[in-house]
């Protein structure tokens, strides 16, 4: 009788195939929950940044979204009688990014996007008058998924994919 030592060539392709199955479905899951939050996180800021504009119409307000890097998250500021923006808790909660690891915006028409840290400056500013400046705002997670936010000035601000 022989001695059996080792695995034969058909395990090893067996486990093989296993693991593989195994990782592609890890990695395929993985990435779509990825795609699902930094969905999820640009439609709650295109939600946001709609209501601003019909809140600034409605109540006849001027109102601002100011975007900071370093903490990843923004503010709501809105600009009073005295010429003075000033922070608001319109949004009702923290607006603050969790998967989007780089937030690029683009102003059409503008000399350059200002770059500040905790100055009370806004980088959109919504009139009184239903108007806003044109943006567009490009976002991308740690896995480099990208998805892009765009606003003509007078209507709705859509939320699209970003093709490579």
């Amino acid at each position: 009788m022989r001695d059996h030592r080792g695995f034969t060539l058909v395990e090893i392709l067996v486990a093989l195939v296993i693991i593989s199955v195994m990782a592609g479905t890890a990695a395929y899951v993985l990435n779509g929950t990825e795609q699902h939050r930094l969905k999820a996180e640009a439609s709650d800021l295109a939600t946001l940044l709609n209501h601003l504009a019909d809140r600034a119409l409605m109540k006849q307000q001027t109102l601002g979204w100011q975007y900071n890097a370093q903490p990843n998250r923004c503010r709501i500021l809105q600009f009073g009688r005295d010429g003075e923006w000033r922070s608001t808790d319109i949004g009702k909660r923290p607006c603050t990014f969790n998967t989007v690891a780089q937030l690029e915006a683009t102003y059409p028409g503008s000399v350059a996007a200002h770059s500040h840290q905790d100055d009370d400056i806004p980088d959109l500013v919504f009139y009184p008058s239903g108007e806003y400046a044109p943006f567009t705002l490009e976002l991308r997670s740690r896995a480099d998924l990208g998805l892009r936010l765009t606003g003509d000035g007078i209507n709705t601000i859509v939320l699209e994919p970003v093709t490579p």
